[in-house]
C-alpha cells in the first residue's frame, strides 16, 4: 500500500539520487537559505483518491498526483539553462515506474522571471494504487 508519507519520500528519494549535485534542492517545508546559484524546488500534490472496484475481498482505489519541480536560474541568461534543467527533470520521472508510482506525461511550463529568477516548471502526472 502506497500511504501519502510514502509516496512522498519515494518520489523526494528518487529525484535527488537521479538529480544528485546538478543543483541544491529545495523542499518542502525545509528551511533552505535561498541559493546564490540555480536551484530547484520540489512538490508533491496529491489529489482526490478515487474506487477502482472490489475484487470480492478487498476495495481498489486509485489516487493520482502531480510531481512539480520549479526550477529557478538567473535572469538576462536567456531559456537554454532552464529548459536544459527542465529536459532533465522531466526525465527523472516520465514514463517510470518506481516504489508503487507510476509516472505519466511531463510537461513544461516557462513561466518568466519571479521573485528575482527565472522560473520555468516540470509538471509531472502520477499515480498509486492501493487496496484496503
Amino acid at each position: 500500500m502506497a500511504t501519502l508519507t510514502a509516496t512522498k519520500q519515494a518520489i523526494e528519494s528518487r529525484f535527488a539520487t537521479q538529480w544528485g549535485t546538478t543543483t541544491p534542492i529545495k523542499y518542502e517545508n525545509v528551511s533552505l537559505t535561498e541559493p546564490t546559484v540555480n536551484y530547484v524546488e520540489l512538490y508533491v500534490r496529491h489529489s482526490i483518491e478515487k474506487h477502482k472496484g472490489f475484487d470480492g475481498h478487498t476495495h481498489l482505489f486509485r489516487r493520482p498526483g502531480v510531481i512539480s519541480i520549479h526550477i529557478r536560474t538567473k535572469l538576462h541568461l536567456g531559456v537554454r539553462p532552464a529548459l536544459l534543467l527542465a529536459e532533465t527533470a522531466a526525465a527523472i520521472f516520465r514514463a517510470k515506474e518506481f516504489s508503487g508510482v507510476r509516472c505519466k506525461e511531463a510537461t513544461v511550463h516557462e513561466m518568466g522571471e519571479d521573485n528575482g529568477w527565472y522560473l520555468v516548471i516540470v509538471s509531472i502526472n502520477f499515480f498509486t494504487d492501493n487496496a484496503y
